[in-house]
């Protein structure tokens, strides 16, 4: 093995984020980077709105150290900036932000490049594929008139009903550690998805440069905005010279969405507005955890949709969930209340390894205030599943292409990728013989 990459994404929790086909084009340039000499280890963390919070920058953190252990158990890895000594494999951490919403070159500026300037970029606010969180402040606002009269707490040992803006800011503060004078400042809306991003980009990059233990290693933030209609995702951020496992999975899944008819259910529900009929939280270790969890329900006879189809779970994923005395992050709060009284979501899912993860997940829920009533209230019913009865333990969950209209979508996009390969691919490294087969033949 030449070199490692760990692939790291914080994408939001939107259910259509994702899909059968990314998954599949992820699969499928894993085992072409692997015939090229490169392993790739992915992974994410979810949370509505893609915020750098205090608990979305402990999971990404997390997940960091944990893969590349996970990887110096079967190579003998070097994740250090200087060069590799002999015998040892490279091993390149690449982090991408993404934000959504509807978004393309502006006229007169080409698709395909490699990485976009803020101002060649056209953004359509409010549209079907946008993000929830472009209404977040609005969303919090109606939350907090949600609470008043209906939230009990504990705070100095002394009963508080929250009536008021000042009830919601004691609460903020006892229980989220908000330190703000202005409760409506715990939540913040995405005003502009190109500055959006840079910003929760530059978070992490700030976490990173800062932290003794990784400033010194191979450590790289790109960051991009992402058209679920098209699946392209549109870097903004000044790394160049990088190309990485993520731009050639976003490259394959674009080519396959463009070959597949419109009204094809895997690219009418991206560009539909989000009726998902589930809400998931688990950690992020749980593999394809919206596969995952389809295919159970699946078998189980409760689940009529497509199978990870786009738009069918709303997903919750980050180590911090499984912190039952830390309460959930602002955005995952608002992102619950959302699912719950706009987006009509009845079930919650928590998927864990093991029971005792499960008891951990029930348990942040009811000790979180807001959450908790939000379950109560809304008549939300809260399943454990364990990865094991999911089916999910140690398989790869994608199942084979369903339908000759996207098999052959698939085999196109593949021919497109090999003809017009970026010249930084890994890909490049493949034998003349085998780019040749993929170029002619998509396989």
């Amino acid at each position: 093995m030449r070199e490692i990459q760990v692939l790291l994404d914080g994408r939001c929790s939107d259910s259509r984020d994702r899909g059968g086909t990314e998954s599949e084009a992820a699969r499928t340039i894993q085992e072409l980077y692997v015939e090229a000499g490169t392993l790739i280890v992915r992974a994410s963390v979810l949370s509505a709105g893609t915020f750098a919070t205090k608990n979305f920058i402990y999971s990404l953190l997390t997940e960091i150290h944990e893969n590349r252990r996970e990887a110096a158990m079967y190579f003998p890895t070097w994740a250090f900036r200087e060069e590799a000594p002999d015998g040892f494999v490279p091993l390149r951490t690449v982090v991408r932000m993404t934000t959504h919403t509807s978004v393309a070159p502006k006229e007169g500026v080409p698709e395909g490049k490699d990485i976009y300037g803020k101002n060649e970029l056209a953004i359509t606010m409010g549209t079907s594929i946008g993000c929830g969180m472009e209404s977040a402040n609005t969303v919090w606002r109606e939350l907090m008139g949600f609470l008043k009269g209906k939230l009990s707490v504990t705070v100095g040992g002394r009963a508080l009903q929250v009536m008021d803006y000042e009830d919601v800011l004691r609460m903020l503060w006892e229980f989220y550690g908000f330190d703000g004078e202005n409760p409506l400042r715990f939540i913040k809306s995405i005003d502009d998805h190109r500055m959006h991003v840079t910003e929760q980009a530059s978070k992490v990059r700030n976490v990173l440069s800062s932290d003794h233990q990784l400033r010194r290693t191979m450590v790289d933030v790109i960051e991009g905005i992402v058209n679920y209609g098209t699946g392209r995702v549109y870097r903004v951020d000044k790394n160049e010279g990088l190309w990485s496992g993520h731009d050639d999975i976003t490259a394959l899944t674009a080519n396959v969405l463009a070959n597949l008819p419109e009204d094809h259910p895997e690219k009418a529900r991206r560009v539909a507005k989000q009726r998902p009929e589930a809400m998931l939280i688990c950690p992020p270790s749980v593999p394809h955890p919206r596969r995952t969890l389809t295919e159970y329900l699946a078998s189980q006879g409760g689940h009529n949709a497509p199978i990870a189809a786009p738009g069918s779970v709303f997903t919750v994923s980050g180590h911090d969930v499984l912190g039952e005395t830390y309460t959930f992050g602002p955005y995952d709060i608002v992102g619950t209340f959302y699912a719950a009284a706009h987006l009509n979501v009845k079930d919650v899912y928590l998927i864990g390894h093991d029971e005792s993860e499960l008891r951990l997940m029930e348990l942040k829920i009811r000790q979180d205030p807001i959450v908790n009533l939000i379950r109560k209230e809304f008549g939300l019913r809260v399943h454990k599943i364990t990865l094991e009865n999911a089916n999910g333990h140690g398989r790869d969950s994608i199942p084979p292409r369903a339908d000759k209209q996207f098999e052959e979508a698939y085999r196109e996009g593949l021919r497109a990728l090999a003809r017009n390969l970026n010249p930084k691919s890994v890909l490049n490294r493949l034998p003349a013989e085998r780019l040749r087969r993929l170029r002619s033949d998509g396989c």
